[in-house]
């Protein structure tokens, strides 16, 4: 007995199995790059900026009030603890402000936003100087 091969029939069927290993091999590449990248930075995504140009503004000029003058005592006591640490200039008013308290250059803590004000002085610049 002989067996006939249909040789249409060889080639859908070759043809067919080349197709799904090329499939599974596509598949295991994207699984395989997504794995290997699973810690890579994402970056933020870009802001809408038609949204952002359309938002109205929070207040008016008008609206903003006038910053207290800056106590002396703070400014000098600020100067000197930069003066003395110098690598500290980037940390924030709420930890200047608990540095200042803990190293008793002032007589209490003062609050953040006391230190806050008191950077963006300008005797604060010309103390430092």
């Amino acid at each position: 007995m002989s067996m006939v091969v249909d040789r249409a029939s060889e080639h859908e069927r070759e043809a067919s199995d080349r197709a799904k290993h090329e499939e599974q091999r596509r598949e295991h590449e994207e699984e395989r790059r997504r794995y290997r990248s699973r810690f890579r930075a994402v970056p933020d995504r870009e802001p809408d900026w038609e949204s952002v140009q359309e938002k109205p503004p929070d207040g008016e000029i008008r609206e903003l009030g006038r910053v207290e003058s800056t106590d002396a005592e703070l400014v000098e006591a600020l100067a000197a603890y930069l003066n003395r640490n110098p690598h500290r200039s980037s940390e924030t008013p709420s930890w200047l402000a608990v540095a200042l308290w803990a190293e008793e250059d002032l007589p209490g803590k003062p609050a953040p936003a006391e230190v806050e004000v008191a950077l963006a002085s300008p005797e604060l610049r010309a103390v430092a100087a």
